[in-house]
């Protein structure tokens, strides 16, 4: 396993955001945070080539914390509503 890969979750459930974001926030609500691994861990919002990974350091409740935005791709406003899920992306090859 290369250094620095987060665990993986059987499956990659899916969640969603609970309320827009902007591109600086640093706590995430989504709707059902077990669908999520414990932190550390990363998480992917959207889909394709406009997709966003974060990292995240901890959970509260229903929220993600201490999350660093543009861990992969660019950090961007998102709508209430968009998938997040801890995905395979170019992290977990580099």
């Amino acid at each position: 396993m290369p250094d620095g890969l987060y665990p993986p979750m059987p499956g990659s459930p899916v969640t969603y955001l609970d309320g827009e974001i902007n591109a600086s926030v640093t706590t995430i609500t989504v709707k059902d945070i077990s669908a999520l691994p414990l932190p550390p861990n990363i998480a992917t919002m959207g889909d394709g080539a406009d997709s966003e990974t974060i990292k995240y350091t901890g959970k509260s409740g229903n929220s993600l914390i201490g999350v660093v935005r543009g861990f992969e791709g660019a950090a961007r406003e998102w709508n209430s509503g968009t998938p997040i899920a801890n995905v395979p992306c170019a992290h977990h090859v580099t």
